[in-house]
């Protein structure tokens, strides 16, 4: 797991937000109950939100190379998602931007074939009609877990050109 950013959140808050970029706007809406409180990642490839009891659990969500993550813990105790997205958290993907980003990645030489696959499966359970498209966490979880290898097998400078691109966009 890389980064995830705790979101401290008393009993009285009900909306914590975490955004890549103060230009983008979150495609997601938890339904809050009164009393409980949301945690958001608004990305540029994904955005996420997860709704917790304050009282007994807290909640991290953060970007990673674009993609949002979501989870929620008992608190006070160190809980680790492996940086998947919690089974309750609701997910939108915008097929088309993580698309252009592979072709930008490819027209910088940087090869694409297995990131290609993981988006062609992972896309194949949608039909795409809006530029975010609700997802299933568990589709999510295992393109994340992909495109996460993809990552880990980047040089710096392969990481540099991605994270650049990414924040061209957001």
């Amino acid at each position: 797991m890389k980064h995830l950013i705790i979101a401290s959140v008393l009993a009285f808050t009900s909306f914590s937000v975490f955004s890549q970029s103060g230009n983008l706007v979150n495609s997601v809406n938890c339904t809050v109950p009164p009393g409980w409180s949301s945690c958001t990642a608004t990305c540029w490839f994904s955005d996420c939100c997860i709704v917790f009891n304050p009282r007994t659990s807290e909640a991290a969500c953060s970007c990673f190379f674009g993609v949002a993550r979501c989870a929620s813990g008992p608190m006070g105790q160190a809980f680790n998602s492996n940086g998947a997205t919690g089974n309750d958290a609701t997910v939108k993907f915008a097929f088309d931007r993580f698309s252009e980003a592979i072709s930008y990645l490819r027209s910088q030489k940087i090869a694409t074939a297995s990131l290609e696959t993981a988006l062609s499966s992972f896309q194949s359970h949608y039909t795409l009609s809006t530029s975010m498209t609700l997802v299933t966490v568990s589709d999510y979880n295992n393109f994340v877990q992909q495109y996460q290898q993809f990552i880990d097998g980047l040089t710096a400078d392969q990481k540099n050109i991605l994270a650049g691109y990414i924040k061209s966009k957001g």
